[in-house]
Parts: structure tokens; C-alpha cells; sequence
């Protein structure tokens, strides 16, 4: 990223989102990232799942009060908003996320290798075992 212009958009693309965490979490790294190295490019996540409910879910960026035992009380003050029992992604990083239908299982090699490690997490299917386990 030394060399990379600034007027340079960051891309990445995140297949198997249906939770939105893998995403959003991104965009909390690279921020995250580029306040430490001070750097200011422009960001922006594609994300996609094959599940039309997961997307529209997604989209709004609303997780149960729970998640806070999974972040950061630093992290869920900089990017969340309590709203009663429920925590909503900042609209400044709900912005940097697009999110659409798409079936990674008919995708290009290219575009499975991008996010690897997302597919064996979310599809154990794949591989004929959990990512987990």
C-alpha cells in the first residue's frame, strides 16, 4: 500500500457473507490500519451470498446486544450504535459495504481464492467438514 495512490479505491470482496460480520470486520481492520499507518484511501467491500433474506438482512447492519461478548468495547463504541437490544453498524461503514446476491459455487476460481478462508468457514459442505472443527 506505500505505492498505491491515493485517489486509489481499496477493494475486496467477501463471498459468503451471510452474516455480514466478515465484512463489516474488514472494513473496521483496514480502518483500523490505515489511522495507525496514516494513510486515507477509499475503501469498499463487495459482498455477496447466495441468500436473498441473508443480503437484505445484512444490509441494515443490526446485531443482537449479545455480539458484545464476541467486540471490543472500543470497537462497538467506534462502530456500533446502541439502539435498546440491539447494536447498528455506523452508516458511514454501512456505506462502504455493497452487498449482493451471488453463488459462489458458480463463481470463477479467481473469485473463490479471493476470500478462502471465508468459504471453508461458512461452507463445511465444500471441504466435507467443518472450518471449525
Amino acid at each position: 500500500m506505500e505505492n498505491r495512490p491515493a485517489s486509489r479505491a481499496l477493494r475486496h470482496r467477501v463471498p459468503g457473507c451471510a452474516t455480514g460480520e466478515a465484512a463489516y470486520s474488514l472494513v473496521m481492520l483496514f480502518q483500523e490500519y490505515m489511522v495507525k499507518e496514516k494513510m486515507d484511501y477509499p475503501l469498499r467491500i463487495f459482498a455477496t451470498d447466495p441468500d436473498k433474506n441473508s443480503i437484505e438482512r445484512v444490509r441494515k447492519g443490526v446485531y443482537p446486544d449479545g455480539i458484545a461478548g464476541d467486540i471490543s468495547p472500543l470497537r462497538l463504541k467506534k462502530y456500533f450504535d446502541k439502539e435498546n437490544a440491539i447494536y447498528r453498524i455506523r452508516k458511514d461503514i454501512l456505506e462502504m459495504v455493497g452487498f449482493s446476491l451471488h453463488d459462489v459455487s458458480r463463481a470463477l476460481i479467481s473469485e473463490i481464492v479471493a476470500s478462502f478462508l471465508n468459504c471453508i468457514l461458512f461452507f463445511p459442505h465444500v471441504s466435507g467438514r467443518s472450518g471449525l472443527s
